[in-house]
């Protein structure tokens, strides 16, 4: 799997003051999809070393939980200009979490709003970005974070 190094990512590095470079660069390769094994192997450290780092992330970023963790590091290292234009921030903020989550239940509970709120506000984001359906569009800014972020 290729991993974009975290050294490389100063400007967002920035964003997180109160991490130590050690959970930095662990998050970052977390919010790549990587296991605690394979962060441990890509750090040169133990698994438990990876799992301590990411409960620390937790606690400093008052996140409950890794869904929640992630949304707040992608909403920071996003800058305004990557979302579309015609995206209300509210809007720009579902989009990012229904992106991580893909899960419209799940998306009810971390938000809580009933779940035909979320759909009708995943719906609205559809018809802003003249995209088919809700999926594609998921799929829409996941790619954008692949290729343009």
């Amino acid at each position: 799997m290729a991993v974009i190094d975290p050294t490389y990512l100063s400007r967002e590095r920035n964003h997180f003051p109160e991490l130590t470079d050690a959970e930095f660069e662990t998050l970052c390769l977390f919010s790549q999809t990587l296991g605690f094994k394979d962060i441990a192997s890509y750090r040169g450290s133990t698994e438990r070393q990876a799992r301590k780092h990411m409960d620390s992330c937790r606690k400093k970023l008052c996140s409950d939980n890794d869904s929640e963790m992630l949304f707040s590091f992608m909403m920071k290292i996003l800058d305004e200009n990557f979302f579309p234009e015609q995206l209300t921030d509210e809007q720009s903020s579902l989009l990012c979490l229904y992106a991580l989550t893909g899960n419209q239940t799940v998306m009810a509970t971390l938000l809580n709003y009933s779940k035909e709120e979320i759909r009708f506000q995943l719906m609205s984001i559809k018809d802003a970005l003249g995209v088919r359906d809700i999926y594609s569009t998921r799929l829409y800014f996941l790619i954008k974070i692949i290729f343009f972020a």
